[in-house]
This record gives structure tokens, sequence and C-alpha cells, in this order.
């Protein structure tokens, strides 16, 4: 290849990608880079989602489908203790001006689990639910039926 070609090709690339830094850099009015924090958020799905820039937000979580729901409380899951039937999880929970209350909790194969590491459907789980989840604060989602709960998500709160 001649030398002349050689400059022009250079010459050529160079314009180029002067002209894509101009461009880029005309764009960023502010000419600041913006670097958001590394953390995340865990949405209801169990999906995460981390912050994105320019205001570092976190970013929306994933619209998951509307749960049938007319009960959702805060308490603490409990299995085995004297006078909850054996190997049952039961939510104990507050309400202003009232004593300790408690639902059984019935989990069918709508239900989900949500937990730190991810959400699944409570029945895939390997390890009894009892076992899992009694003593952890959580909260409960579902259709109440009497004194019990028909779980549709049950997620733990940290």
């Amino acid at each position: 290849m001649k030398k002349s070609t050689k400059i022009l090709i250079g010459t050529l690339v160079l314009l180029i990608v002067g002209t894509g830094v101009y461009v880029g850099l005309k764009t960023n009015k502010s000419n600041d880079v913006v670097f958001c924090t590394m953390d995340a958020k865990m949405c209801p799905d169990g999906s995460f989602v981390g912050r994105i820039a320019p205001d570092c937000e976190f970013a929306e979580c994933p619209s998951a489908p509307e749960i049938e729901s007319d009960f959702y409380k805060n308490g603490v899951i409990t299995a085995n203790n004297p006078g909850q039937k054996p190997d049952t999880m039961y939510l104990i929970y507050e309400e202003p001006g009232k004593p300790a209350l408690s639902k059984e909790l019935i989990i069918d194969s709508q239900s989900v689990c949500l937990a730190p590491n991810g959400s699944s459907k409570c029945i895939s789980i390997s390890a009894p639910l009892e076992v899992s989840f009694s003593g952890k604060r959580v909260y409960v989602s579902g259709l109440e039926q009497g004194e019990k709960v028909l779980v549709r998500e049950l997620g733990v709160l940290e």
C-alpha cells in the first residue's frame, strides 16, 4: 500500500473517531460522568434491580400480575407450638388493641415463597417449610378463610 493511501486512511479514521467523541461530548450537557453505587433492591417477585444514572435511583421492579388477596399481615412464622397442629405453619401477628393473633397457613400450588436468595413456588422448596421459615419475620398475602389463610405470597422480611 502506498504511503499516501495509508495517510489518507489514517486521517479518515481520526476524523471519524474525533467526530464521534465531539458528538458524544456535545450530547452530555453537563460533561459529568455519573457513577452510582452497586447496591441492589429486591423486588416483590424475587428479582433484583440496580441504580441507574443520572439520578442513581433504583430501576423500576418488573410488574407482576396482581395477586388476588384479602389478607396482608406482617408477623412471625411458628410451627409445632403447643395448641397448634403438628407440622403446620402459623402466622402470629398483631393488630392495635388486640392480643397476638394467629392464622393457620395453607400452602397450595399457587403459593409463592420469597426469600433473599430469590423466589419459587412454595411446594418446590426441598426443606419442610415449617423448618425453613419458623421463627422468621415474614409478610403473608393471601385469601382469608376463617382461621386459615390460603397463601398467595409469603416473603421473608429483613
